[in-house]
């Protein structure tokens, strides 16, 4: 039997008819067997793409749940609990609008052609998305556009200081890294003064970055990639997926970061992709492409960003004349931590002051609040970003006790005034210097608020109440949402107690929290 050599133009088989080489239709093709004393042959898929969300940002085997601390899909409303809205109502029409659209599930940031320069739409969540260490923080979105070379949209993990950006202009793209750390363009080639540098290099893998100061606040410098230095998949038709990222369909985002002070970013879309296609061939499948890999790892002398404890942000600004009105729409978003621990607390308890209560009057016993800052035995401060998760409760009662816990009440009445709980500053104690929490137990009267939690303990009773079912860590919480005014604390959960039946009813009662 002849050799038989793949690529002659002729495979002789047999002792009669010679076979053609290559593929050929079923007529004219032979079954082959393995002989049964041979190895198994190796089988190569040259249709399946590899897959890129295998491992995590570190090179880690994905293996662990994730914990996720966000979802949003806006299918009945914008919730006003998730996301902090900005628009700008001058003008006929509005320069800037934020509208649910009840058909798409989704929410539209929306710029009219009559708007100042510099009008925004923005929609941010009100919360940041904790970094744990060691593990990666993964966001993903799905949004629709109609650009203008004179409007900038911006989508991803970020605020005014540090993230992760997607920016679009016209039909530029570009990934971003926003950082206060310290972080100056000298650090990457730039003359002594310069606020402004692109790096021109072609035998450096940070060719065309450019490294700015932001002229608002030189504090902060951004990392800008164009498209055209990404280190990924361009999705510009000649990449690898042969695909062309259209950024007017809907498309998936996904954002994965680390910090560890070096870790990398990563910037992924869910697209059309089927690896060796054949001329002509549309993809079949859809999967995560990784777009652009910033990295930071042993590069800088700064971490790569000055705090990653970030939030959703999506933003359209108008920078030019229009020629018609430019919109971003956005649909479900997720944010998750790859093996992420949500049992991780500082364990903090404060108890109330016992009070006689009477039927029908509420009586609160302990009102705890997130602090504006935390500041440390040095005197420095920071925003509090801290989730506080209450774990239990304490309930004491002489006879039948109704108790609530009210979260966000309006009013307490502190020595003899009622107050806003969120703004006033005194009648509060600080739980301990590094807490997030700060207590009162003089209040006497509580109106307003969403009651979270009722319940009932008899006569001569004592309740240990375990919370988890109610408070958890990415279920229902209390924090400061980022989109606070200056001067304001945040959440305020208060414990109320009101005698069922009989007066002159002595009750106590405490609460135990986590912070993290």
């Amino acid at each position: 039997m002849p050799d038989i050599e793949e690529g002659k133009q002729v495979v002789s088989v047999g002792r009669s008819e010679p076979i053609p080489a290559g593929q050929g239709s079923m007529a004219q093709s032979l079954p082959v067997v393995i002989a049964s004393d041979q190895t198994p042959v190796p089988i190569l898929d040259n249709l399946s793409a590899p897959s890129e969300v295998h491992d995590d940002l570190l090179g880690n085997p994905r293996v662990q749940s994730s914990l996720q601390l966000w979802d949003s899909t806006n299918i009945l409303a914008i919730d006003p609990k998730a996301w902090d809205l900005t628009a700008d109502d001058q003008g006929t029409p509005d320069f800037s609008t934020i509208t649910h659209l009840p058909l798409e599930s989704g929410a539209q940031l929306l710029i009219n052609t009559n708007a100042n320069n510099a009008t925004i739409a923005r929609m941010q969540s009100r919360f940041v998305f904790p970094y744990q260490t060691g593990r990666i923080t993964d966001v993903s979105f799905g949004v629709s556009m109609l650009r203008d070379s004179n409007a900038t949209h911006e989508l991803g993990v970020f605020d005014g200081k540090n993230g992760y950006i997607i920016r679009i202009i016209g039909n530029d793209v570009f990934f971003v890294r926003r950082t206060n750390s310290g972080e100056t363009p000298q650090n990457h080639g730039a003359p002594i003064g310069s606020t402004d540098f692109t790096v021109d290099d072609s035998s450096s893998l940070y060719d065309d970055h450019r490294y700015r100061l932001l002229t608002s606040d030189p504090s902060v410098l951004e990392e800008i990639v164009p498209r055209s230095a990404f280190n990924g998949d361009k999705l510009d038709g000649v990449a690898p997926s042969v695909h062309t990222l259209s950024l007017s369909n809907v498309t998936m985002f996904r954002i994965q970061m680390g910090w560890y002070g070096g870790s990398a970013a990563r910037l992924l879309a869910y697209v059309p992709v089927d690896e060796n296609l054949a001329a002509g061939q549309v993809a079949k499948n859809a999967r995560w492409v990784t777009v652009h890999q910033i990295n930071t790892a042993d590069r800088l002398p700064f971490p790569s960003l000055g705090n990653p404890n970030l939030p959703l942000t999506f933003q359209v600004t108008k920078d030019g004349s229009l020629t018609q009105a430019v919109f971003l729409k956005v649909y479900g978003t997720k944010a998750e931590i790859d093996g992420g621990d949500a049992s991780k607390y500082d364990i903090f308890s404060q108890s109330g002051t016992a009070a006689a209560v009477d039927p029908g009057t509420d009586r609160p016993l302990l009102t705890i609040r997130c602090k504006e800052l935390i500041t440390n035995a040095d005197g420095n401060s920071k925003t509090n970003i801290a989730r506080v998760v209450p774990l239990m409760a304490n309930l004491s009662s002489e006879y039948r006790t109704k108790f609530r816990l009210v979260k966000n009440p309006t009013g307490l009445d502190i020595d003899g005034s009622v107050v806003d709980p969120q703004t006033v500053s005194s009648g509060f104690v600080s739980s301990a210097q590094l807490s997030a929490i700060e207590y009162n137990t003089t209040a006497t009267g509580v109106t307003g608020g969403s009651t979270v939690a009722t319940f009932f303990a008899g006569d001569d009773d004592g309740q240990n109440i375990i919370l988890e079912e109610i408070f958890r860590y990415n279920r229902e919480f209390l924090t400061r949402p980022i989109s606070s005014s200056g001067g304001t604390s945040g959440d305020v959960l208060t414990l109320v107690a009101q005698s069922v039946a009989d007066s002159g009813n002595t009750v106590n009662g405490s609460i135990t929290w986590g912070e993290r």
